[in-house]
């Protein structure tokens, strides 16, 4: 972030460092604001990718029931502040649980680099 005479200038991101966008706002917080509508967007698409994975992957078994209860719950809440969304997560912490892939799944590997390091942060 730079700026001056008030103004503040921010570059986002994307994964890889890929520019998406450079902005200028009137103060940091409208930066943190920025962030946090960009993070809780990124994280409702990621989760509900994931959990249409889980349900699919899930067929008819007992389990199926808990991708497809958490998609209803974002469906709900991805419009939540970031803070509100991951205190939903939080919440729904057990339901996640059950839709973690076991280990000797090709799947594991996709939740271990790009679910679980966000779950983690949210159950923090």
């Amino acid at each position: 972030m730079s700026g001056g005479a008030g103004d503040v200038q921010a570059k986002f991101l994307f994964e890889g460092g890929k520019e998406l966008s450079t902005e200028n706002f009137k103060s940091t917080e409208q930066v943190q604001f920025k962030v946090n509508v960009l993070n809780r967007d990124h994280l409702v698409g990621l989760l509900e990718k994931w959990l249409l994975q889980r349900s699919h992957a899930l067929g008819n078994s007992v389990n199926r029931e808990y991708p497809l209860y958490l998609l209803k719950i974002i469906k709900c809440y991805r419009l939540a502040s970031f803070t509100g969304f991951t205190k939903v997560i939080r919440q729904h912490k057990a339901e996640f649980q059950k839709c973690v892939p076991s280990v000797e799944r090709p799947t594991y590997k996709h939740y271990e680099k790009e679910i679980k390091p966000w779950l983690d942060y949210c159950l923090a």
